[in-house]
């Protein structure tokens, strides 16, 4: 097996999704009420900031990493067109915008697993964590404010992408693009496990 399988066995699952991408969607994230529901005070990142613990792993979900602004426009339109690329320029939601408060804090999330590259032994050592199932690396990914890089401290054996799981680790505002996608947010990954 070579680097390049899990990129080929992506392509494949990514291409199977194509259809189901180009209708509008309002998937609710992992973890998160639905879009449109009430987010409760809580929620909403300003009351994130200096909240967090550094000796805690702080759990926290998708909305908190859109900066105010997004989350307000986000929770005021219901109907997100999921059917084209990410363009920032065009107004789309999203943007590589991020919560500074989040820099350099442990924390931990629920999303899937997309696979980006593995070792000499077939494990796992760098993964996209995005939101939803489907939301693999295909027409269109997420923002980038609604990915993040991964890269495991210790490679783990090879997920089921049709899982949920919860990564945790420290997470920095580092800004990353490859030819899948681009991400504002990186992990350094010291745990992964099932989300229940």
């Amino acid at each position: 097996m070579t680097h390049r399988t899990p990129l080929l066995i992506l392509i494949a699952t990514c291409a199977a999704f194509a259809a189901w991408a180009a209708t509008p969607v309002t998937a609710p994230v992992v973890g998160t009420p639905a879009i449109g529901a009430p987010v409760p005070a809580s929620k909403v990142p300003q009351a994130v900031a200096g909240k967090i613990n550094p000796g805690k792993v702080k759990e926290i979900e998708w909305i908190d990493l859109l900066p105010p602004d997004e989350l307000d426009a986000l929770m005021n339109n219901t109907n997100i067109d999921h059917s084209k690329i990410f363009d920032p320029k065009s107004g789309d939601q999203g943007s590589f915008n991020v919560v500074s408060a989040f820099d350099k804090q442990r924390l931990r999330i629920p999303g899937y697993i997309v696979p980006i590259d593995q070792n000499a032994e077939g494990k796992l050592t760098e993964f996209f964590l995005v939101p939803f199932f489907g939301a693999c690396i295909h027409v269109p990914p997420p923002p980038p404010n609604q990915i993040i890089y991964a890269r495991l401290k210790t490679p783990i054996e090879m997920t089921d992408i049709y899982t949920p799981f919860w990564a945790e680790g420290t997470l920095y505002t580092k800004r990353i693009e490859n030819d899948l996608a681009a991400s504002a947010y990186t992990l350094e990954v010291d745990k992964v496990e099932v989300y229940e």
